[in-house]
């Protein structure tokens, strides 16, 4: 049974729609870096959750995509004239 904040390969893969090859490629690069780990593997399936150090640059990144976002909408809507 997985815990909360725990996803398989697949899991990740089909929630991002992407290929689990592709997926495969980017849990490695994100083992690489510290940023998830892996918790186990049941069959041949690896389970990843996020470490302190994914969480700090998921915090981080958060604000910084909010941000570009807001400052898209007022973009938008001053070109579009939004209400």
């Amino acid at each position: 049974m997985l815990l909360e904040g725990e996803l398989s390969l697949s899991e990740i893969a089909e929630y991002l729609g992407l290929s689990k090859e592709k997926v495969k490629r980017e849990t490695n690069r994100l083992l690489k870096s510290e940023l998830i780990e892996m918790k186990a593997v049941i069959g041949d399936e690896p389970i990843f959750s996020i470490t302190r150090a994914g969480i700090d640059k998921l915090i981080v990144q958060y604000y910084l995509l909010k941000s570009i976002i807001k400052e898209m909408e007022e973009i938008i809507c001053s070109t579009f004239e939004c209400s």
